[in-house]
């Protein structure tokens, strides 16, 4: 309470000051005689730079807080950001956990299409059954390495995660196709 005396106080010998000044400038009789436009330019940037400053000095004490607000309002602050950072790595710890799942079906399709076509080149008696075999064992390590890349991957920070989770669909999508063609082609 009494801060904001001291601020009303402050506030009022500021305004009467600022009048005076504004008085001792001229501020309120502006002539129209062409030799005084310069002058008159002048005086009206001053008076636009006096108001800004003369309004930019009034919300400065209104802003003013006591110590005691300002250290409530900085716990407050912290409380906050600790409370977004927690949200934030729950989030990111459910996205890397919901895609390595999303990752594991999608591999876990690839491994029985592949255990599927091998069964079916086992059994024809084609001339290209060696190319066949070679195709699949090359589709089988790729989707090999793929589960061990998602299952060994440590993120450091979310930006890591989305940068790896963008090229880890990539590749996951060329494979998926891969399997397509290569199942296409056999039929």
């Amino acid at each position: 309470m009494i801060q904001q005396k001291k601020n009303s106080m402050m506030i009022n010998q500021f305004i009467t000051i600022k009048q005076k000044a504004l008085q001792l400038i001229g501020f309120s009789s502006l002539t129209d005689h062409p030799e005084d436009k310069q002058v008159n330019d002048f005086r009206h940037e001053f008076k636009l730079i006096s108001l800004v400053l003369f309004v930019l000095f009034l919300l400065s004490f209104a802003a003013c807080n006591s110590p005691a607000e300002d250290v409530k309002q900085a716990e407050d602050n912290v409380v906050e950001a600790n409370d977004e950072l927690n949200q934030a790595e729950q989030d990111f710890a459910l996205d890397m956990e919901n895609y390595r799942k999303e990752a594991a079906i999608k591999i876990a399709a690839n491994d029985s299409n592949i255990r599927e076509f091998k069964a079916r080149v086992k059994n024809d008696k084609l001339k290209a059954k060696s190319d066949y075999e070679k195709e699949i064992a090359d589709l089988e390590n790729k989707n090999t390495d793929m589960k061990k890349r998602i299952e060994d991957y440590k993120a450091a920070t979310n930006e890591d995660w989305q940068s790896f989770k963008t090229s880890f669909k990539k590749e996951m999508d060329d494979l998926d196709v891969a399997v397509k063609r290569f199942f296409d082609k056999k039929e």
